[in-house]
């Protein structure tokens, strides 16, 4: 019997590889933390060499967890970061690192598009990112045989299919709507050729089957299907059920974002942020703090609200939302020598809390109800308690709490006939569980830590860009 699928999620800070039985269910999980590389203060890069690496690792043992036969295994889909664009030549290797959508070296080239343009894009997104190169290594744009996304590149080495799909071009900024293709005139605008970029599928198409050399490496069987896969937005929301009108979904991974969709079906996009998760990845490099995720919600739920004092800025990489800033900046205020390790994750957690609580107010708090909380941050109950008290607002958790994944199994199972469509898949796979409420005895000392945090976000704006270094002025660091 093929009876499992396998999602294959790359995401910016992690690679993992999930399997889920017909039900829905997950069976197995491996994960691996991604390296990333910042020549400059202001850069993020990943190696594509590591993502197909940590790849393999991820679907190798996922599959002994799991003690089935990879013949079982009756789709693949695939998912991941978004905005990062990967150049590779025609025998599919990499010609250079890839700058990821956090990477904020695209300043001056989002000001030349939105002069030479229709787009006035941000830093986050692919297009001035390709502007970059074709300014700053032409050489790439002239060797490079495709751009490619991370789920494409994991896919190509699966399969040998070059494709993408329209959810991660419509990331980039460089969609044609009307034609459902790149905007190619733009790109021509910005100096890339039309044939750089790979040709746009459906996601539940399957792109082609695991090649004899990928199934030595992987484990899995030959000839097993792939799918076109998505965008990981895309896919968290498939697995997160939010066709379902009312649902307001909160993405807690790398970075967070907020969308949230009427009664009538009308979605809204509330706005994301630089960071998240990646705030606490930080504070374990930066203390030296090898303990897992789950024994630093521990420690900082000894502590009472409010981290005694200590309030965190969570701009580590400049800010996306509710104030877009790429110079934004990081800031743990009011430290004392009494101040321990936990103190700093508390605040960590609670800081990540008021800039969604800012999203929600900026929003209009009284148009959304509950809120769904899914990716890898959802695991922590402390953090979900926390972000309901402060918005004041229910936070509930699917069954599948790595929703991304789940909805890149379900485009896998759409792609080989299980399901019709990826909402028909939803509605058997996807179950909203247990719920945080607002503790009501917190709410007057959350609402007094969250205005000193919007008044001292405020008032150190102004030096943001007194302290930003042009990476011009600095030596390049490995």
């Amino acid at each position: 019997m093929k009876d499992y699928f396998l999602a294959i999620d790359l995401s910016t800070t992690a690679c993992k590889a999930v399997i889920f039985n017909s039900a829905g269910e997950s069976v197995s999980e491996a994960h691996r933390d991604m390296p990333l590389f910042h020549p400059h203060p202001d850069w993020v890069e990943a190696d594509a060499g590591d993502w197909w690496r940590l790849t393999v690792e991820c679907i190798r043992e996922s599959l002994h967890q799991a003690d089935i036969s990879p013949a079982r295994i009756a789709g693949i889909g695939v998912c991941g970061l978004m905005h990062a664009l990967l150049p590779v030549d025609k025998t599919g290797e990499p010609l250079d690192r890839v700058m990821l959508w956090m990477d904020q070296r695209c300043k001056p080239q989002c000001e030349w598009m939105a002069e030479n343009t229709k787009l006035s894009p941000s830093t986050t997104v692919s297009a001035p990112k390709l502007r970059w190169i074709v300014e700053n290594k032409p050489e790439i744009i002239d060797k490079t045989y495709k751009f490619m996304f991370g789920k494409d590149y994991v896919r190509l080495k699966l399969t040998g299919q070059y494709a993408t799909d329209i959810s991660d071009v419509g990331g980039s900024a460089l969609l044609d709507s009307k034609k459902g293709d790149w905007a190619f005139e733009t790109l021509r605008l910005m100096g890339v050729p039309d044939d750089r970029m790979l040709a746009v599928r459906d996601s539940t198409e399957i792109a082609g089957y695991v090649t004899e050399n990928a199934a030595k490496e992987t484990g899995l069987e030959a000839g097993t299907p792939v799918v076109i896969g998505a965008g990981d937005v895309r896919s968290t929301y498939i697995g997160a059920g939010f066709h379902v009108p009312g649902r307001t979904l909160l993405y807690m991974g790398t970075a967070a974002w907020m969308v949230t969709r009427n009664q009538k079906g009308q979605v809204y996009w509330m706005g994301a942020t630089a960071t998240w998760g990646a705030g606490l990845r930080w504070y374990r490099e930066m203390f030296s703090d090898s303990r897992p995720y789950h024994v630093l919600d521990e420690v900082a739920a000894k502590l009472p609200p409010g981290a005694e004092g200590v309030i965190f800025l969570p701009h580590l990489m400049g800010e996306r939302g509710p104030k877009q800033n790429p110079y934004a900046k990081g800031v743990l205020f009011g430290l004392t020598l009494a101040h321990r390790n936990e103190h700093v994750i508390r605040a960590i957690l609670e800081g990540n809390a008021y800039l969604v609580r800012h999203l929600i107010e900026e929003h209009g708090s009284e148009r959304i109800g509950d809120i769904v909380a899914a990716g890898g941050g959802a695991r922590s109950r402390l953090w979900r308690q926390i972000i309901a008290s402060v918005t004041q607002k229910t936070v509930l958790t699917p069954k599948v709490a790595e929703t991304t994944s789940l909805g890149a199994a379900i485009l896998a199972a759409v792609g080989v006939g299980m399901f019709a469509t990826p909402e028909e898949a939803a509605e058997s796979w996807v179950r909203i569980l247990d719920g945080c409420e607002p503790e009501a005895n917190l709410t007057g000392q959350y609402d007094k830590m969250y205005d000193v945090y919007r008044r001292l976000d405020t008032a150190v704006e102004q030096f943001y860009q007194e302290v930003h270094v042009e990476y011009a002025d600095q030596p390049e660091r490995s």
